[in-house]
């Protein structure tokens, strides 16, 4: 079972918003919730559903974690980040030159994966990456990515044929900012 939206739209103060988190695999129906952070003020997440929905009352960048489960007598469970940049009010004009997106770690497709995937992430700066892979004792297993890179979306790949099965944890540092997330290897 697996989150397939790996990111979220910003929205605008005062104008209506609605995404919803779909989810793949496992035994529908499913519930969802938000585990860590919070929804942007004005919006909430229907936990049947998926469906975030209301209209934000606060410009900000919000960060949050929503987690499915679904309906197998033993359940399985997928979390995904997500980050959602809401924006002043329409119709005031800024002379504030944005830069590009915001930083993220977008996923890996395919999850599962047998031996090779591809790992997305965005830079907001051109920075000094780091991209390291962990087991679950928290041991380095690799490092793909140790160099400058440009801003802009970014995807490299990890073959994982020196591994054994399991999960793993994917972790993107990028100047002072740092994320995190799970994948899994099936052979």
């Amino acid at each position: 079972m697996n989150i397939v939206v790996a990111e979220l739209p910003g929205g605008d103060v005062g104008e209506y918003y609605e995404e919803t988190i779909e989810v793949r695999g496992g035994e529908a129906p499913y519930s969802f919730s938000v585990t860590a952070g919070s929804l942007p003020d004005g919006l909430s997440l229907n936990s049947t559903t998926g469906v975030i929905s209301g209209t934000p009352t606060v410009e900000n960048i919000f960060g949050f974690t929503v987690e499915a489960t679904d309906s197998h007598s033993t359940p399985w469970t997928d979390d995904q980040e997500y980050s959602i940049n809401i924006g002043g009010i329409v119709g005031i004009e800024d002379d504030i030159v944005e830069t590009p997106s915001d930083f993220a770690l977008l996923g890996n497709y395919p999850n599962p994966f047998n031996a090779n995937t591809i790992i997305k992430f965005r830079l907001n700066d051109p920075t000094h990456v780091s991209l390291d892979i962990y087991n679950l004792r928290g041991q380095k297993v690799a490092n793909i990515v140790n160099s400058s890179m440009i801003s802009g979306e970014h995807e490299v790949a990890w073959n994982g044929n020196d591994v054994p099965s399991g999960v793993y944890f994917y972790k993107l540092t990028a100047g002072i900012q740092s994320v995190a997330k799970k994948m899994t290897l099936l052979k």
